[in-house]
C-alpha cells in the first residue's frame, strides 16, 4: 500500500480548487481527518476573496449533505454582503486612509506560527508605501509598497518568489486600509502596469504568503 502524503493531496486539493472552483479535495482531507472545519473554511473564504467567487461556491456547496459545509455557504452570503458595504472608492480611500505615500510600514508575522517560512528567521521586512491601486470594481485597492531589502524566498515544489516590490492584499473579510492588519503578499521585480493582468498570472495559491501582517509607522524592530 502506497503510504498517504498530505503534501500531494493538498496541492491536488488547491489545484482542483483554483482550476474549477470544486472544493471536494479539501473537503475529503476533512473527511479524512487531516484538517478542521476551521482549516476548510478559512481555505475556502480566501479562495473566494482572492477569485472574486462567492456566488459560485455559494452555490456548489449551499446543498451539500454535510450541515458544516452548508453552514460555510451562510458565512459566504454575510461575507458578501459585508464586503459589498466596504468603501472601495479610490479616491476617498487615499483621502481617509492613515496610508499615505512615503509612510514606513513593518511586515512580518504569517500562517505558519511561530516561525512563518517566507521570513526566514527574520522578525520582518521594513517598506515605504507608494499608493493604492485599483484591481477591479467593487474590490478593494491593493497597496504597493517598496521594500527595504529584496526578499528571494523559493519554495519547496520550486516556486520563486523574488523582488523588492510588495503588492498587499487585504485578506481580512470587511476589512479597511488602516494602520494595521492582515494581508497577503506577493513580491515581484517592479510593480506591474496591470494589476488585474498580474492577479490572473498569479492566482489563489501563488503568494508568498497569504497570512502576513502589516504595521503602519511600526516601532523599530530587530531584523
Amino acid at each position: 500500500m502506497t503510504d498517504f502524503n498530505f503534501h500531494e493531496a493538498w496541492n491536488a486539493a488547491i489545484d482542483e480548487l483554483s482550476s474549477d472552483g470544486s472544493p471536494n479535495g479539501i473537503i475529503e482531507l476533512h473527511d479524512s481527518g487531516y484538517l478542521t472545519q476551521r482549516e476548510i473554511k478559512d481555505n475556502i473564504l480566501r479562495f473566494c476573496i482572492s477569485n472574486n467567487s462567492f456566488t459560485g461556491m455559494i452555490q456548489k456547496i449551499e446543498n451539500h449533505p454535510e450541515l458544516w459545509v452548508r453552514d460555510i455557504a451562510e458565512d459566504l452570503r454575510d461575507t458578501l454582503q459585508r464586503i459589498r458595504d466596504r468603501v472601495t472608492d479610490l479616491d476617498e480611500l487615499e483621502r481617509t486612509s492613515p496610508l499615505k505615500p512615503g509612510a514606513r510600514i513593518f511586515l512580518t508575522g504569517g500562517y505558519q506560527h511561530p516561525q512563518p517560512w517566507w521570513l526566514a528567521g527574520r522578525d520582518g521586512y521594513w517598506g515605504t508605501f507608494v499608493r493604492f491601486a485599483p484591481v477591479r470594481e467593487g474590490a478593494m485597492p491593493i497597496a504597493f509598497v517598496k521594500l527595504e531589502q529584496e526578499i528571494h524566498r523559493v519554495e519547496a515544489v520550486g516556486t520563486r518568489h523574488e523582488g523588492a516590490y510588495a503588492l498587499l492584499r487585504l485578506t481580512g473579510v470587511a476589512a479597511q486600509w488602516t494602520s494595521s492588519g492582515t494581508v497577503t503578499i506577493h513580491v515581484a521585480q517592479e510593480f506591474p502596469e496591470d494589476v488585474v493582468a498580474f492577479y490572473d498570472e498569479h492566482p489563489f495559491g501563488t503568494e508568498l504568503e497569504w497570512g502576513a501582517t502589516y504595521q503602519l509607522n511600526a516601532l523599530e524592530h530587530e531584523t
